[in-house]
């Protein structure tokens, strides 16, 4: 499998990781499901899943992953502050937050991988701000969503 190949085969896009460059590519992502913007406040968030997904799809559409070259490690600012960081490694994609916020109150810390052959999105963060806590979040093949770990005191372990 090609670098890449897995991530965009994944969310349903094979053609378009195909071809790249391909003058149709745009009518592709005009077809597809609406995906809504992290809300400005984590306060909207009922839970740290609802929270971690939109995580998920904010890193997933940000124009410098989405379009990333699948070899040249990047590095660029999360919307309300910090930063995240990719690269390309054997079995997928390693990402790095530091102090990340696509919602104010949830800001991140840690780390996640993309294993192609897998299908599997994993994130391991601290987070601060409205609460803190330490996550695990998958995505799998799928689609099934999980988080599990400790946040605002409590044990937490939801899945969707």
């Amino acid at each position: 499998m090609e670098k890449g190949e897995g991530r965009k085969r994944a969310a349903g896009s094979s053609q378009l990781a195909a071809s790249r460059n391909n003058w149709r590519a745009p009518l592709l992502l005009i077809g597809n499901a609406f995906v809504p913007l992290a809300p400005r406040s984590a306060a909207e968030f009922e839970n740290p899943l609802q929270a971690l997904a939109s995580v998920d799809d904010e890193i997933y559409f940000l124009p410098e992953y989405y379009y990333w070259d699948f070899e040249t490690p990047t590095s660029v600012g999360c919307p309300l502050g910090g930063r995240l960081s990719f690269e390309s490694v054997e079995e997928g994609e390693a990402l790095t937050l530091q102090e990340c916020a696509f919602s104010d109150g949830f800001v991140m810390t840690g780390d996640g991988t993309y294993n192609y052959e897998e299908g599997l999105f994993t994130l391991n963060v601290a987070v601060s701000g409205l609460a803190d806590g330490r996550l695990t979040y998958t995505r799998d093949a799928d689609w099934n969503q999980r988080v599990s770990g400790e946040y605002d005191g409590q044990t937490v372990d939801l899945s969707q």
